[in-house]
């Protein structure tokens, strides 16, 4: 009988119920187990079946919230973990305001149709797996009972090898800073200085942004100014910021922010540094002896 299986000397059964896959452990003998199946077909197509298990109502983006800060953060390296933070602002503008048990295979695929005729394939696909680790987390903390990112399908990539830029087509066309004394016109000046990179005022970085259609920047300013910087590289039209400042820049879901912290990086640094150095002492002295 469909719906019915076992697993060691245990029958169990599977229904959908609300769009949900439900199973339920029963006992030892199958005819239990077949009349338990038949049972819940009655109460559903009468209304009467209510879910043996209270549900517990928790909204996807306050999982989302304790998703990043008990797993993402603490386990991953900051770089995936900041991409897992922008997949799941992508995610939430679908599935905020929905409980996890109200998140079905059909809302998914409702996602994917709306996602995929904005992004690439692969950009969805990164978004799911993203969705689906977090289903799995939900599973193993006891929120839910049902991943249903398992039965989507992911769409069909183009494994077509990517092309890198050139080092010399990567290019600092302006610099913009607020000290008078530092400003450049460069590109009044072309004939004589071919070579020199423009310093601007900050105050032209918006049109300067719109008319040569740039897309990434960098911004190096003190932690107290770099907020302001960023909100107006992002209604400038930025979509990419690699942040040198020593502060967590908020963006929003149109811009990748990369932050870079170097007094972590030197850090790391100075350790591997005095480890490689201890290593080669051993070394030396195990020779010696």
């Amino acid at each position: 009988m469909k719906g019915v299986f076992r697993r060691g000397q245990i029958w169990y059964i599977s229904y959908y119920c609300n769009g949900s896959r439900r199973k339920e452990r029963v006992g030892e003998n199958r005819k239990s187990a077949e009349s338990a199946l038949c049972k819940r077909k009655v109460e559903m197509a009468e209304g009467r079946f209510l879910d043996v298990r209270k549900r517990e109502k928790i909204k996807f983006e306050d999982f989302a919230t304790t998703y990043i800060e008990l797993y993402a953060r603490p386990n991953k390296r900051p770089m995936v973990a900041r991409r897992d933070e922008f997949l799941i602002k992508r995610l939430g503008t679908h599935f905020n305001g929905k409980n996890l048990y109200e998140i079905t295979p059909q809302s998914i695929e409702r996602y994917k149709a709306e996602r995929i005729k904005e992004v690439a394939p692969a950009t969805v696909n990164r978004e799911l797996a993203c969705l689906k680790c977090m289903f799995n987390k939900a599973i193993t903390w006891g929120k839910t009972d049902e991943n249903p990112v398992r039965s989507v399908k992911l769409f069909k990539e183009n494994n077509a090898r990517l092309r890198y830029l050139e080092k010399e087509e990567i290019k600092i066309v302006a610099v913009f800073d607020i000290d008078s004394t530092k400003f450049n016109y460069a590109d009044n000046q072309m004939t004589k200085q071919k070579e020199k990179t423009p310093v601007l005022p900050l105050e032209d970085l918006p049109e300067f942004v719109r008319k040569n259609n740039i897309k990434i920047g960098i911004i190096t300013v003190p932690d107290i100014a770099a907020q302001q910087v960023v909100d107006i590289m992002l209604s400038a039209g930025i979509k990419g910021v690699l942040n040198f400042a020593p502060i967590r820049l908020r963006g929003n879901d149109d811009c990748v922010i990369n932050n870079v912290n170097l007094e972590v990086e030197l850090e790391n640094l100075i350790y591997f540094v005095n480890a490689s150095t201890k290593a080669k002492g051993k070394i030396d002295a195990n020779k010696k002896s």
